[in-house]
């Protein structure tokens, strides 16, 4: 059939049913490229964007996290030329290769040395960011560890532009710290003692940086659990239930446990697991984030000892009281070095992030609860892909993983980031399926999770291959629409295409509609 005219519409205002973006997850990765061509016929096989140095030299990377509008804030630790450590934030605008701001934390006084690892940073109340840092050692020394190592730690409130609002509140003092949380307008932490006899400790600060007088950490006993014979505690990680109740995981360097308890209730246990020969970990001490509950469900990470820290990854779904499902495989084979950790995003789209022997960092993604997985990996470059990886993903799926340098000043040695893409949902709905000759069409559709203005073009499908025959911008709300002019009597289909925003989606296209012109 040949085309006499096409035109473009508004898309306000034209809505269509949006998909989940995890429907279309499990496909292969698909790109026609940020300019498509009048034919296109180049398999649709996305690129992502490589990994860049960002921060300063000798710098571990611990925490990073995603605003909705795309910016990333990066938690990392460098040493000076004397070895004293301090942390800095890097405030990275979406898309961009550069910090618009690094905001050095800093410390109490000249005596206090942050950890090798920060420990976490959050979003706190109109829209700041909450980090967590722990020192060694405080400005009184009046509550080190029997060892002698650290003390404190300290909260800092940064503006969304990266700037301190309120910094340097000391809000703890546990040892070996997990990860934390947002709960009840309380930021939570997890720790466990060297030795466990006194069981599971959790400590809370508002999370609007008001910085109370240091309060206790509350403890949990583990009596009556199998995690009571535990000795070691190797990190940690806690997670909110949809029934108000937390959920603890740890490790013990060989077998991994499961708590279940009940703020509300002096944090009393109600359900708990064991499992034999797993970890959470990937080396002594690491914090991590073996656990991610959200729109799928809660689910736990752990990985198998029986081939050392490279052993195989498997998923368990929680059901009920600290239990959960049988074990089902992450695809992650022993190319699984280093960190390993699990992320869902605001669709329940699960993604595994770990690195590989042969320097590439490897992205899991499963919508099926782990029945089923789909690949992408993020070749480095750079050489040597960091074990200490700290990804993040907002409630849109965009998100980026933070690879830790390692080394000294004088090797100069930035870590690394690498943007990390998800794939959307495009719809295309025809107003009629048949029209008569000279007679226009109306298609319209959307792009779930979306981006306004994100570039959006028809195609129809030639001898040739796929043929571009208009282009429009998608609406605030992810929908579109084209107007289609017939010419002359036959069958033709088309199909709609996001192209790719830099920093946030791969290239996805719609499902095949056929349109059918009738005599007049």
């Amino acid at each position: 059939m040949r085309w006499t005219k096409l035109a473009t519409l508004s898309a306000a205002g034209l809505l269509c049913a949006m998909v989940p973006a995890a429907t279309a997850a499990a496909t292969a990765p698909r790109s026609v490229g940020r300019v498509l061509g009048a034919v296109d016929r180049r398999p649709l096989i996305a690129s992502p964007i490589a990994n860049f140095g960002i921060g300063k030299a000798a710098a571990s990377p611990v925490s990073s996290l995603v605003a909705p509008n795309g910016t990333s804030y990066l938690v990392y630790t460098a040493e000076t030329k004397v070895g004293f450590a301090s942390a800095y934030v890097c405030t990275l605008p979406r898309g961009a290769a550069v910090c618009s701001r690094t905001t050095l934390l800093p410390p109490l006084d000249s005596h206090t040395s942050v950890r090798d690892l920060p420990d976490s940073v959050l979003f706190g109340p109109n829209g700041t960011v909450d980090v967590l840092v722990t020192t060694f050692s405080d400005a009184n020394n009046d509550d080190m560890t029997t060892d002698g190592l650290r003390a404190d730690t300290l909260e800092y409130v940064l503006n969304p532009s990266g700037t301190i609002n309120t910094g340097a509140g000391r809000v703890g003092s546990l040892d070996n710290q997990g990860d934390s949380i947002s709960y009840d307008g309380q930021i939570l932490w997890v720790t466990g003692t060297a030795s466990m006899t006194d069981g599971l400790q959790v400590q809370e600060t508002p999370s609007d940086g008001t910085f109370p007088d240091l309060s206790p950490p509350v403890t949990i006993p583990l009596a009556g659990t199998p995690a009571a014979h535990e000795f070691y505690f190797y990190g940690g990680d806690l997670v909110a239930l949809p029934n108000g109740d937390l959920l603890i995981a740890w490790d013990d360097g060989t077998n991994a446990y499961v708590v279940e308890v009940n703020p509300s209730n002096k944090f009393k246990v109600v359900g708990d697991s064991e499992f034999k020969k797993k970890v959470t970990v990937s080396s002594e001490n690491d914090p991590t984030a073996c656990l991610a509950s959200g729109r799928s469900g809660t689910y736990l990470l752990l990985r198998s000892t029986t081939d050392g820290f490279s052993g195989a990854l498997s998923l368990y779904k929680y059901t009920r009281s600290g239990h959960f499902s049988a074990a089902r495989a992450v695809p992650s084979t022993s190319s699984d070095y280093g960190d390993t950790k699990l992320l869902q995003d605001g669709d329940g789209l699960l993604s595994v992030y770990f690195a590989t022997f042969a320097d590439v960092l490897a992205q899991e993604t499963s919508n099926s609860d782990g029945r089923s997985w789909s690949t992408f990996d993020y070749p480095s470059a750079t050489p040597e892909v960091t074990t200490d990886i700290a990804p993040a993903l907002n409630a849109f799926g965009a998100g980026v993983v933070f690879e830790g340098a390692g080394g000294t000043v004088g090797d100069g040695i930035r870590p690394r980031l690498q943007p990390v893409w998800v794939h959307q949902f495009v719809s295309l709905v025809l107003g009629a399926a048949t029209v008569k000759v000279g007679m226009s069409a109306t298609a319209t559709g959307a792009a779930t999770p979306h981006d306004s203005g994100q570039l959006i073009v028809l195609q129809e499908e030639t001898p040739r291959g796929w043929a571009t025959v208009a282009t429009t911008s998608a609406s605030s709300a992810g929908t579109f629409s084209f107007k289609i002019r017939t010419g002359a009597v036959g069958t033709e289909d088309y199909r709609a295409v996001a192209a790719d925003v830099k920093g946030w989606f791969f290239t996805d296209d719609s499902p095949t509609r056929a349109l059918e012109v009738d005599k007049a």
